[in-house]
């Protein structure tokens, strides 16, 4: 009966362990998945900020190279 008992009580650890380890494994993945998606939003939004800060600037040099190439008498009042 002793050693009945003691395979029981080794199989019982092993599944103990085996679960604790699985649950450390899974916490770990999700952290991990966590944080690099927060860093690809974090990316993406910059990315889009430098791009649209870009396009202002476009902007403006291509409005000021059409002024210069059209000296016509424009009020900024009524440009949208």
């Amino acid at each position: 009966m002793t050693g009945n008992h003691q395979r029981q009580s080794v199989t019982f650890r092993i599944i103990i362990v085996s679960i604790i380890l699985s649950v450390g494994v899974i916490t770990a993945i999700y952290l991990y998945y966590n944080k690099e998606v927060k860093e690809l939003k974090s990316n993406r939004a910059d990315t889009l900020s430098a791009i649209a800060s870009l396009k202002v600037d476009q902007t403006y040099i291509w409005k000021g190279e059409c002024l210069v190439r059209n000296p016509v008498s424009v009020s900024y009042e009524t440009m949208p």
